[in-house]
Formats: structure tokens, sequence, C-alpha cells
């Protein structure tokens, strides 16, 4: 159990480093003035505009979506594993297990978020065209 929560407290603090990068307070209030904007009167007067803020406030809601669920789910399996180690015995193992089993994929959303997170520049979104000269010196 011992090396479980040693995962789990990894997961954790990385994930508050994402808490810091992401700014989660921030976020809110700029959805809140998203949604502000979004009700105010003539709102759809200009489409193109309008479809632009309705894109912006729904990847500042993905973001602190994401954040908030991982958070959760990794704050459950803690405080589960704790309660499974008060209780010993047979239960404890599998608790263990699952908990266990769910930590690589909470790493693996916690990675995507990092992704996302590096990946998050105006023109990130945007497609590339890379060009490969194979040549000397090697692969």
């Amino acid at each position: 159990i011992a090396e479980t929560r040693e995962k789990l407290k990894g997961l954790q603090g990385r994930l508050m480093t994402q808490g810091g990068i992401f700014d989660v307070p921030t976020l809110k209030r700029k959805l809140n003035q998203l949604n502000d904007r979004a009700g105010a009167p003539g709102f759809w007067d200009e489409p193109a505009k309008a479809q632009s803020l309705l894109r912006e406030r729904a990847d500042v809601e993905d973001k602190i979506s994401s954040y908030e669920a991982l958070d959760k789910l990794v704050t459950d399996d803690f405080e589960l594993l704790e309660i499974a180690e008060m209780e010993g015995g047979a239960e404890a193992d599998r608790v263990e297990n699952e908990v266990a089993t769910r930590i690589t994929a909470h790493d693996h959303r916690l990675r995507q978020l990092e992704l996302g997170r590096m990946l998050s520049g105006r023109a990130d979104r945007n497609n590339a065209i890379v060009n490969i000269h194979p040549g000397t010196g090697g692969t």
C-alpha cells in the first residue's frame, strides 16, 4: 500500500503543479466574463465574433472540467486507499489493486493535460506542413 500511496502522492503533486499552470480561479473568472458577453444584447449581431467567443468559452470550460475531474478522481482514490489501509486484510489488498490500476489511467489523463497545456498557444491548433529532406549525416 505504501508504494501505491507514493504513486498517488506523485500524481497529486504533478496535478497541483498543473493547477498552478492552469490557474483555475482565473479560468473561472474568464468563463464568467465570457458568459456575460454571450448573454449581452446584440450578441448574435456579428455571428463570426459570436462563434469565436463560444469556441473560446468551450475551451475554457473544457480546461476547467478536465482539471477538476482528474483532481477529484485522484483525491477520491487517495482517500479510498487510506480507508482500506486502516481496515487492512484481503479487502485492503483488493482496493490497493484497483487503485493501482486506476493510477495508470490517471497518469495518462494527466499527461494529456500537460501536453494540452504545452500546446495551448494561439496557433497550436492549426495544421502544419513538415518536410523531411534526407541527406548525409545520419538517419
